[in-house]
């Protein structure tokens, strides 16, 4: 087959390699100019994705488009691509708001029945520290668009996130959310309320995925205490709610009569 990858820093370096490892045509664009050299020597590069268009349409259905992002209105590109009958492997227009847009994707989320953190928009830094005032609790920060910085709150009156906002001129004029922050128990609705209409096997690393935030790096001991932490706000013990399953993870199950 033949790929072409679009993005702006080979971040499927690693999916280019095995491609050419395992003998299909494969050529990437690099379009940010520090990361140009990624590659180099190993994989094809060129300096214009869409002069390429051609190299992939002459394969026909095994010809394809790799999109790395869905930055820079990349998401209705591939729509169109789509509609002139390449294949693409990426996102959508419809993909790229659910991404770019936080509190959008909220709504589809409560939308469709499930559990989310309150969710508070804004466009104004002022305005969301003022709110902080007015409701000090512990906050993530997540703001709109590709390449969207966020940031998870420790302090539980959101003194670090009005820090964060009050520092960050480029909150002003942006959309941006102000999440409660919640333990990834409670993230993923496992509170005695959530118990009721469920009974579900969550793997261990599923839930250091969840436990991660910023740049910490979580380990399956981390899991094991905050669940530990967990039944006893539950008062799940012994544990009938929180289930170990032995080399798998813990199961949620509904509460016994």
């Amino acid at each position: 087959m033949r790929f072409l990858g679009v993005g702006d820093s080979a971040d499927l370096a690693a999916i280019y390699l095995r491609l050419v490892e395992d003998r299909h045509d494969v050529k990437v664009f690099i379009g940010n100019p520090l990361c140009q050299d990624t590659l180099a020597g190993l994989v094809d590069r060129v300096t214009d994705w869409r002069a390429e268009l051609d190299w992939v349409r002459s394969a026909g259905t095994e010809g394809c488009i790799l999109f790395e992002n869905v930055g820079a209105g990349r998401g209705e590109l591939q729509d169109r691509l789509r509609r002139d009958g390449f294949n693409v492997i990426g996102s959508s227009a419809y993909g790229a708001r659910l991404e770019n847009d936080r509190a959008h994707a909220q709504r589809i989320l409560l939308d469709l029945g499930l559990s989310t953190a309150d969710t508070f928009e804004f466009s104004d830094p002022t305005t969301a520290i003022r709110f902080i005032d007015e409701r000090p609790a512990r906050y993530v920060l997540k703001t709109s668009g590709p390449d969207a910085p966020s940031f998870v709150g420790r302090h539980t009156a959101g003194r670090d996130v009005q820090a964060v906002l009050e520092s960050g001129r480029k909150f002003v004029g942006s959309s941006f959310v102000l999440m409660d922050f919640v333990e990834y128990g409670q993230a993923l609705g496992l509170d005695r309320a959530g118990f009721e209409h469920r009974a579900l096997v969550v793997a261990r690393s599923a839930l250091m995925d969840l436990a991660g935030r910023n740049d910490v790096n979580v380990n399956d001991r981390a899991v094991d205490v905050h669940v530990s932490h967990l039944r006893r706000k539950l008062g799940d013990d012994p544990p009938r709610l929180i289930r170990t399953v032995r080399g798998v993870g813990y199961m949620f199950a509904r509460e016994e009569p």
